[in-house]
Parts: structure tokens; sequence; C-alpha cells
């Protein structure tokens, strides 16, 4: 898929995984909240943890559905990160590592690492983190695998497919038949992920 297909099937598909897991608290109605609390009351113990929380799942979504194209020069992310893209289209190509199982575990082995080592650095420090500062970390982890994991099943529907099990490079499909699937910027690609986009808003 093009770059701007993967953010709007990203976006589309967090908000039906928000509205299974209800990311950020489940969505209760103005008034009944207003029974509940006063106006700070509401803001600083309801509002704003929600919607800190739902800024990072978002976002990080929507990064995750750029990331695994980073193996791109031309990508969006590639034109931002151009030493990086560079050596990895040199070393693999486009589709390669960041299109499989592997790059997946290594994008969850690098971010759990980075989260310890600042875990201890500020535990060095004396700095504790509560219980809500573990729980954004663990949302930040989540969305941007989730992402991830969104991009390459989004992949997984064109005519090239996917090297799921790279190094092996035989590439695979979400519908076995190449014959069903799409090829990338044509016009089946937008009516399939339009199609979807609006199905979601719908419901």
């Amino acid at each position: 898929m093009m770059g701007r297909s993967h953010l709007a099937f990203n976006a589309a598909s967090a908000v039906v995984m928000s509205s299974f897991v209800h990311i950020g608290g489940i969505a209760y109605s103005w008034p009944y909240l207003l029974t509940l609390l006063d106006g700070h009351t509401l803001i600083t113990s309801m509002l704003m943890p929600s919607l800190t929380q739902k800024c990072i799942y978002y976002i990080l979504v929507l990064f995750g559905a750029l990331l695994p194209d980073i193996d791109h020069p031309n990508s969006i992310l590639g034109r931002r990160c151009v030493l990086v893209s560079n050596t990895l289209h040199r070393w693999c190509g486009h589709r390669s590592i960041t299109h499989s199982i592997l790059g997946l575990v290594l994008i969850l082995a690098l971010c759990a690492g980075l989260g310890s080592l600042i875990i201890a650095v500020c535990g060095s420090q004396g700095i504790v983190f509560v219980a809500s500062s573990m729980t954004m970390l663990h949302l930040a982890l989540f969305s941007l695998l989730f992402g991830y994991a969104l991009h390459l099943l989004a992949d997984s529907l064109t005519k090239e497919g996917i090297p799921l099990l790279w190094p092996y490079k035989k590439r695979y499909g979400l519908i076995p038949l190449v014959a069903f699937r799409f090829r990338v910027g044509t016009w089946t690609e937008h009516v399939l992920l339009w199609s979807f986009i609006f199905c979601v808003g719908v419901g």
C-alpha cells in the first residue's frame, strides 16, 4: 500500500480496536459525568488521563503504519531518516526484514530494552515510576506493535505479498490466490480502502 493508504487503514482500524478495548477508558456521556464530578475534578481526574492515553495510542498506531516502509528511501519515513533508510535498502531491499515476523520481534525487543533502560536510569536517579506511568509505557508499546502489525496485514493483501518468514524469501499473502489480491497504487486499492473506512465510520 501507499503511505497515505497505510495511515488511513491504521486510523480506521485503531478506531475499531478502541471501541472494543476502550483505550482511555469507557466513553461516558457528558450529562452522566457532570452528575458525578464538578468541572475541575472532571478535567484533572478523568478527562486528561483519558485524552493522554488516546493521544499516545493514535499517534503510535499511525507511526507504526509508516515504520515498516523505512526500508524504502522514497517512503514518508525514508525521506526523513535517510541514513537508516538507505542502509536498509542497500542491505536487503524493500519489503524484506521490516515486513516479517523477525522485524516485528526486533521492534518489540528494541522498545522493551529501551523502556527497561529508561526505568533503570530513572531508578538510579531516585525517580520511581508510578502505576499510571507504567500503564502509559505498556500502552505505547502495544500501540506501536499494533500499528506495525496492521501495516503487514495491509501489505499481505497486495499481489506482491510479504516475506513473513524472512530471511526465507518466499512471499505470503492473506489471500492465498494472487489473482484475488490488488496491486499497489491502483484504483482497486483506493476502492477497497475507502469502502472499509466508510463502513467503520457508519459503524
